[in-house]
């Protein structure tokens, strides 16, 4: 067949015609109903489509790289398709009915493969004939003959060959017994002509294609499994370790020979070379071992295992090895089962499987691809002994690797020498201490811990708990040190415990001795640790290190996330119910803690003798809650195929769930348990429960980002922290703890897909249903393995017939629907059980809008629409949603129908700006039209639904943030991303009144939808009371920038409302007092300084003039009357009558409405608008500040604050064009990111100077002229100069005065001490003269009566006298006090001027000296301008030319490096030519967010798959990993100029040499 024509171009009319007969030949031969698979490079054979979008596919898209040879088309899997003969060359060109050409096709390529199995070559020049003589001697010929045989005499449908095999299949599939087939059998010979060549029975069928199978080796063993009978002691009779004999029994013939021995125990060996040979033996599966490099897509994201950092890490290392992507990895995967139906009987054998993951990810995991290689015998578990049987494979394994084997590859028509390697392995906990060797359970538990692990033995409980999941959240978390009172009081600086790596444990094992065996008494020895030695984390040393690689690997085994998931899920759910003897809190568990003196609100109260009483922790729930949760649970139903059906597990009257499968736990913990937990429990309890369920949804995602799994590791650490002041310490036992070592596990391997045990379980059911005898069920394992095997190689050569490979899909309906609209071609099928319903007008347009929103090819048009909503002058991010969402399906249908109308084609339009036009211009004109539809489909008038939806849509709602879950008693632990529900800074206290529902077609519950938010009120912050104020962390501008920052800015629009008048023109006019008054009353609840001041004033002042513009909006209406419009003032209490009095007038002034008109014109004129929320520009800085580790420029916090935070959009074309013009002037002019906003940053040069009384992307406070930035200051008038003078000269001479009264001060004081001193001595003589005048006075008394008047009256006259003389002495010294006084205060006030005058002379002369300096300065400065003039445009003219070179430099560095490639890493900081690891770049978008800082254009993020020098310094350190050897696996920035292009990886692997 030509196939010339895929080579030529898509558009060329030969490639269309060639696609078209591609198509009909695929379905002629391959198709199922109406459908093919669709080999395009973006279907990749996975997809069933139609033949329309077939054609459009290769068209546009291609055929997927090398498939020249339509397998999966129904074209013959020859290895020699030059080769093949005329016979199947006549059936591929010509259609024929002969149904015995169709048998020799599908057998003759199986016959032509099986020579190179049988190495026979010698008959290669007509492969196509089959016609051979019959040897019975040699199987292959006994099968060419059967192929060749007719079934019986004349029949020309089937050969007896593929007859058997057909019915093998059925046989298969159905699940049939060997007797109801030997039954069928017979019926058949009944039924066909004489001469049919049926075989007798099963085991006669089973004969017909022995030659096909691959034996497997009997290996004896010693029955104390220390050694196995093979090698040096193949013919040993008993063991040489413990003297056990190696027979069962033995029979003896008469003579006393032995007959027949029967040996204890056997080991079959199923030798891994020759199947891994086998999947090249067919052209199909050859082609699929090298999927993974020629198929798989590579963008950095984790699809496969090859995309993995493990991989990568091993082909850095064996070169060799990687060189041919044809060499296979397995994952190894053992667990024991029993392989009886009944738990009554103890029996354990342990298969060991095989799994390439070469193969695509479709059918890599499926079961046809296992290959069991060793089959453990029961009835023990091999424990620590399985190394034992494991040596067989470990040897193969290791030759393979070594030497490997020569293989024939049929897709390829030539030999090579094929190896294999163990990629990792896959078990659960205990097999993973069985096959590794670790400990897995006591103090060192945890194999990624090790020695770090943090346990605690339950005295109580008698088991151990792993807590402490603090020690692994970052450094600065703060629940490592704020929170630490909800755990066990102590701050918690460890830091999180690194896994070994291979060498590590290499190393620690090396001189480790094992002694294999059980003892033959059949005691099990517990060893214990003897006090004083060195704790044990490893049990012996693995026989996987005798592999040479095996210390290289990254991921050696993997831990099962089913298992981890079913025992969380039960955990969970038994606590929950409490169900007895499985709930993890009980009275031990509440004695535990008081023992741990921890969490006392629920330690047991003893209420008698023996008996506790137990208090309801936050998780209880009552017994109608329980209920209430099981009949969430009741409820819920699947479609088949999703999961078994729960209900019958869940047991409502009984409030208990029990009998749950694994995947029954994998679907309640990730579909059902979030809505079953949501009304049953506290909110702290759901949302910490519903982030576990999360946090496996994103663990078992198909697609892996490797920076969502190391958020990942962080989000699971503080979850399990939360998780921990929940529930109890018996809670956290070890399958708990291996929650935060998945994402690692996934980051470094792989989807989890491809390491959990669900597959593997489906597969050991499968062997447990091949036992048919009893007695020996080992036995019956292999051959039903091997028969099986058998026939799953002849399946991948019957592809028009259902086998085990080919499974046809369920309720595949042979006539699909079909769908003319544009759109969406693709139909649906009808199931069984259908029925029809009608669906109401809500229901409909939910619908009809989930497929709009979430199909891919509508996402143009989605874009177009938000373009076009943006364009009409929309401000609020919100509304643009609303609407966008309410309107889109009606925006479509219009576009639709005017791009018909027009011719245009929808696949090829370019532009947004015509279809919006289209948009507004179309729509009235088809409302008539649609109208008429809508009513025709029994729904509402378009045209009130869309006026109604506009209506809505004009006053959004506020959408609130969720809280993280933390219980009401720990109610203090939030997420970082909790928003207060009043956090709006702009809008306080919105209180726009509710209107009226629109008859919408809504429920109930929609109609009690309000729009709007109710009054802040601030009770959080009233309800302090008498606590001491809180302080407000703010910046080095006076803003508040801290958690509290918010409810601050809101506290302070609320007392604005309550304490500053409205009825005031300006801010300015308001009384000081008033002011005063709120800043006294802000006071009483927070720490407001200084520097915070102006920010409260000019906070207040925002707020007062917003809170009038909104009454205004409200309530003012120009044709409403005075008495209508003060009905405000009884809806709003905060409202005066005055102040509505006083705003009725002031807004039916002229100067209002001039006031109005403007700001109507600014608000129109503002296009680029922030979409930064509640947040404020200083709290956005800071944030970035905490992200990036320094502080942000204005720019970045303009693009910061300019971008949807949604999907990182951005919202109007203005805004594109500013960030546009950022990123051109940092291109462009570099030097200006380190320059200030004084001296003229980058959105200086981009925008332009500031605005009077504002500075952008600063935030409210700071000005122009406040920062100092040039010209920013307006020029004073003359009169504010000279008062500004006379002010300064005022607080000069009052200085002066101030220095020389103190001189005045000490010489008045000496003098008014001795002024003092004289006065105090003149009273001293008065009272002595006042003394002796009534001593005298005494005397007289002896006289006689006629002579006392006289003496009376002379001493009188004497006593005043005295008196008058002392009163006008002190007179005259105070007149003379006063005197100094007067005269001190003229000679300084006399030398006050006179220092005065000095001062000034002095000042004027230096002002006279500095204005002679400035102007010599000026015209020096002037001279060198010009001298250096010259100088600087020649440097200019150079930096251009650079700068050109260096883009063109970037550019071509840029290509170089694309996303996906594999690069080689240098040292940045010492020799730049040591290579110090190898990576894969994964994004070079500059705008990408690695480590908190974007990369840039210097940049690119790359992950580590392998490192060459461990202590290399990374250039941006994120968080605490500083070095290459921590950033193993991570995604990292590296700089574009110290990383080179793996050329070895570019090129194609250089093909073996032909046979």
């Amino acid at each position: 067949m030509d196939k010339s024509w895929m080579v030529e171009d898509r558009h060329t009319e030969k490639y269309i015609n060639g696609v078209k007969g591609f198509i009909q030949f695929a379905f002629s031969h391959s198709a199922k109903g109406n459908t093919i698979l669709c080999p395009c490079k973006k279907c990749l054979n996975c997809s069933w489509l139609e033949a329309s979008h077939v054609l459009e596919h290769l068209v546009c898209e291609g055929f997927v790289n090398g498939y020249r040879r339509w397998e999966y088309h129904g074209e013959a899997s020859s290895s020699l398709e030059s080769g093949r003969d005329a016979h199947v060359q006549q059936f591929d060109e010509v259609e024929e009915n002969d149904d015995l050409e169709e048998d020799c096709d599908e057998l003759a390529g199986m016959m032509r493969d099986m020579r190179h199995d049988f190495g026979d070559l010698s008959d290669v020049e007509d492969e196509g004939d089959c016609r051979e003589p019959t040897n019975e001697s040699d199987p292959f010929k006994q099968l060419v003959g059967d192929a060749e045989e007719q079934l019986y005499p004349g029949c020309t449908c089937f050969s007896k060959l593929r007859f058997v095999v057909r019915l093998l299949h059925i046989k298969s599939l159905g699940g049939w017994s060997d007797k109801s087939f030997n039954m069928l059998l017979e019926l058949q010979k009944e039924a066909f002509p004489k001469g049919s060549k049926l075989p007798k029975n099963f085991h006669e069928a089973k004969k017909m294609i022995r030659c096909l199978r691959l034996d497997y080796v009997s290996i004896h063993a010693c029955d104390n499994d220390c050694i196995l009978f093979w090698k040096e002691h193949a013919n040993a009779d008993c063991c040489p370790k413990c003297k056990a004999s190696r027979w069962k029994s033995q029979k003896k013939r008469p003579d006393g020979r032995a007959a027949h021995k029967v040996p204890v125990k056997v080991l079959r060996y199923f030798p891994i070379a020759k199947r891994l040979q086998r999947l090249f033996i067919s052209a199909k599966s050859a082609t699929d071992c090298r999927w993974h490099d020629e198929g798989r897509t590579k963008d950095g994201l984790l699809r496969h295992p090859a995309d993995s950092p493990a991989w990568k890490h091993f082909d850095a290392i064996h070169t060799r090895f990687a060189e041919d992507s044809r060499n296979i990895r397995l994952i190894i995967a053992t667990d024991g089962f029993n392989p009886y139906r009944s738990m009554n009987c103890a029996y354990s054998v342990w298969p060991v499987i095989a799994i390439p993951i070469n193969l695509p990810p479709w059918v890599c995991m499926k079961q046809p691809n296992f290959i069991l290689t060793l089959l453990i015998p029961g009835p023990k578990s091999p424990g620590r002994d399985i190394d034992v049987f494991l040596e067989p494979l470990i040897d193969d394994l290791h030759l393979l690797f070594e030497k490997g084997v020569r293989t024939y590859d049929a897709s390829m028509s030539q030999h090579f020498q094929l190896h294999a390697a163990v990629h990792s392995t896959i078990t659960d906990l205990p097999g993973l201490a069985t096959l590794a060797g670790v400990v897995t359970s006591g103090e060192y538990g945890c194999p990624k811990c090790h020695l770090l692990t943090c346990s605690r033995w339950l005295t109580n409980g008698k088991k151990t708990c792993y807590m402490d999941h603090r020690r692994i959240l970052v450094r600065n978390h703060r629940f490592r040190t704020i929170d630490k009172a909800f755990f066990d009081g102590n701050v918690e600086s460890r830091t999180a415990p690194e896994p070994l790596t291979g060498e590590e444990v290499d190393a620690l094992t090396r001189n480790m001795e094992t002694v294999f065996g059980k003892d033959p008494t059949g005691k099990q020895t517990i060893r214990k640790r003897k006090r004083g030695d060195p704790p044990q984390i490893f049990k012996r040393r693995s026989i996987w290190f005798r592999l040479p690689y095996w210390k290289d690997l990254l991921q050696p085994h993997n831990i099962d996330a089913m298992h981890i998931e079913k025992n969380v899920c039960d955990n969970i759910v038994n606590t929950l119910l409490g169900i007895n003897g499985k709930t993890k809190d009980n009275t031990n568990s509440r004695r535990d803690l008081e023992l741990f003196n921890i969490r006392t609100d629920l330690h047991p109260v003893p209420v008698g003798k023996d008996t506790f009483d137990l208090p309801p922790a936050s998780y209880s729930m009552s017994p109608e809650l329980k209920r209430l949760f099981c009949q969430v649970l009741k409820g819920a139903m699947f479609p088949h195929g999703y999961a078994s059906d729960i209900r019958k597990n869940v047991h409502v009257k009984e409030k208990k769930i029990a009998g749950l499968k694994s995947h029954d736990c994998h679907v309640l913990l990730q579909q059902l348990f979030p809505l079953a937990v949501r009304k049953t429990l506290p909110e702290g309890v759901s949302a910490a429960l519903i982030r576990v369920s999360r946090f496996f949804k994103k663990i078992y995602a198909p697609v892996i980002r490797i920076s969502d799994m190391e958020k990942l590791e962080e989000e699971i650490a503080e979850t399990l922290s939360i998780l921990e002041t929940i529930f109890l310490p018996s809670f956290f036992d070890m399958m708990v703890h291996l929650m935060v070592h998945l994402p690692l596990q996934v980051r470094l391997g792989g989807p989890v897909k491809y390491s959990n045990m669900f597959p593997i379980e489906r597969f050991l059911c499968t062997l447990k249903g091949y036992v048919r005898t009893k007695s020996h069920p080992e036995g019956s394992i292999a051959e039903g393995y091997i028969f099986y095997e058998c026939l799953n190689f002849c399946a991948r050569y019957f592809e028009r017939c259902e086998t085990r490979i080919s499974r046809l899909v369920r309720n595949d309906d042979p006539e699909p629907m079909s769908s003319s609209m544009p759109f969406f071609n693709g139909g649906g099928r009808y199931l069984a059980g259908k029925y029809t319903i009608t669906l109401d007008r809500n229901a409909w347009l939910q619908a009809h809008r989930y497929v709009l929103f979430n199909y891919d090819n509508i996402t143009p048009y989605l874009s177009k629409h938000l373009e076009y909503l943006s364009s009409t002058g929309q401000r609020n991010a919100l509304q643009i949603d609303k609407i966008h969402h309410d309107e889109f399906h009606e925006w479509l249908r219009l576009h639709v129908a005017h791009l018909v109308d027009s011719g245009k084609r929808m696949a090829r339009e370019e532009g947004s700006s015509e279809e919006a036009r289209t948009y507004g211009d179309v729509r009235e004109e088809q409302v008539a039209r649609n109208t008429e539809k809508m009513k025709s489909l029994g729904l509402a008038v378009i045209s009130s639904e869309m006026k109604a939806l506009k209506k809505a849509a004009g006053k959004p709602k506020k959408k609130r943030a969720l809280e993280v879950a933390i219980p009401e008693s720990t109610r203090v632990l939030r997420s970082q991303s909790v928003m207060h529900e009043s956090d709006n800074e702009e809008d306080a206290d919105n209180e726009q009144e509710l209107e009226e529902n629109e008859e919408l077609g809504l429920d109930d519950q929609q109609k009690k939808k309000k729009d709007g938010r109710k009054r802040t009120r601030m009770h959080t912050v009233y309800d302090r009371g008498n606590q001491p104020p809180v302080p407000v962390s703010f910046n080095e501008k006076g803003q508040p920038n801290g958690d509290n920052a918010s409810e601050f800015s809101n506290f302070i629009a609320t007392l604005v409302k309550t304490h500053i008048p409205l009825g005031h023109e300006d801010w300015r006019l308001v009384p000081v007092e008033k002011k005063n008054a709120l800043l006294t009353t802000l006071r009483k609840y927070y720490v407001v300084d200084d520097k915070l001041k102006d920010y409260v004033m000019g906070t207040s002042h925002k707020k007062w003039r917003d809170f009038k513009a909104d009454l205004k909006k409200k309530f003012f209406k120009p044709e409403k009357t005075d008495e209508e419009i003060l009905t405000l003032r009884v809806e709003d209490n905060r409202v005066s009558y005055d102040d509505c009095v006083w705003l009725i007038k002031f807004w039916r002034s002229e100067e209002a409405e001039k006031r109005s008109e403007q700001g109507k014109k600014n608000r129109s004129s503002q296009k680029v608008l922030h979409t930064s929320g509640s947040k404020s520009h200083a709290r956005v800085a800071a944030k970035m500040h905490k992200e990036k580790g320094y502080a942000p420029r204005r720019d970045e916090v303009f693009v910061r604050t300019h971008i949807s935070k949604r999907d990182e959009t951005i919202m109007t074309a203005e805004t594109s064009k500013v960030i546009k013009d950022i990123d051109t002037a940092i291109e462009e002019h570099p030097e200006l990111l380190e320059k200030s906003i004084q001296q003229g940053d980058i959105l200086s040069h981009v925008l332009g100077k500031e605005r009077n009384g504002y500075v952008r992307c600063v935030g409210l406070g700071p000005t122009a002229g406040s920062l100092g930035i040039p010209g920013a200051q307006k020029l004073k008038s003359t009169k504010l100069q000279m008062a500004e003078l006379e002010a300064e000269k005022a607080w000069r001479t009052n200085e002066a005065l101030m220095d020389h009264m103190d001189y005045f001060k000490e010489d008045t004081k000496a003098q008014m001490d001795a002024l003092m001193a004289e006065m105090a001595e003149m009273r001293s003589m008065l009272s002595q003269s006042i003394a002796g005048n009534k001593n005298f006075m005494h005397t007289s008394e002896i006289q006689p009566e006629a002579s006392v008047g006289e003496y009376s009256t002379a001493d009188q006259s004497i006593h005043d006298v005295d008196s008058i003389e002392a009163a006008q002495l002190i007179r005259k010294k105070k007149e003379a006090a006063q005197r100094l006084n007067n005269e001190a205060e003229l000679q300084k006030r006399k030398e006050a001027e006179l220092l005065h005058k000095k001062k000034e002379e002095a000042l004027m002369q230096k002002n006279n000296e500095q204005d002679m300096q400035k102007k010599r300065e000026i015209e020096s400065k002037k001279k060198q301008e010009d001298l250096m003039q010259k100088k600087k445009e020649q440097d200019m003219q150079k930096k251009r030319e650079a700068d050109l070179k260096k883009k063109k430099e970037a550019t071509v560095t840029q290509k170089n490096h694309q996303k996906g490639n594999e690069v080689i890493l240098f040292n940045v900081y010492r020799d730049h030519t040591t290579p110090v690891a190898k990576a894969t770049i994964l994004a070079t978008d500059r705008k990408k967010i690695v480590g908190g800082r974007e990369l840039g254009t210097e940049c690119c993020e790359v992950v580590v798959n392998y490192i060459i020098k461990r202590d290399a310094i990374l250039p941006r350190p994120i968080g605490d990993v500083t070095t290459m050897g921590q950033a193993q696996g991570r995604t990292i920035a590296w700089l574009y100029k110290h990383l080179e292009v793996d050329k070895s990886k570019m090129k194609q692997a250089s093909p073996p040499q032909e046979e």
